[in-house]
């Protein structure tokens, strides 16, 4: 859990704040399992980003986070913005 809190404190850093999932578009739940898509919206370096992505986040049998993938739209124009 903390490396999540510490990848979103990283990403809203180094876009100045601009990282925006401005609408959820679908949930999907599952026993372990809860996948979610977002359209996401960013800037940084003069530039922006917009894309859709799917978040697949795995619990233990605690209702812990476990894991969590996040699979994107159009990674590449993604990673050129932020890095990989």
């Amino acid at each position: 859990m903390q490396q999540s809190l510490r990848h979103l404190i990283n990403l809203y850093e180094r876009t100045g704040g601009t990282f925006e999932a401005y609408k959820w578009d679908d949930w999907m739940l599952g026993e372990l399992h809860v996948a979610a898509l977002a359209s996401v919206h960013l800037n940084t370096k003069g530039q922006m980003y917009k894309g859709s992505h799917l978040l697949l986040v795995r619990f233990d049998i605690h209702d812990k986070i476990d894991e969590i993938t996040v699979f994107f739209e159009d990674q590449r124009s993604f990673e050129r913005l932020l890095g990989p």
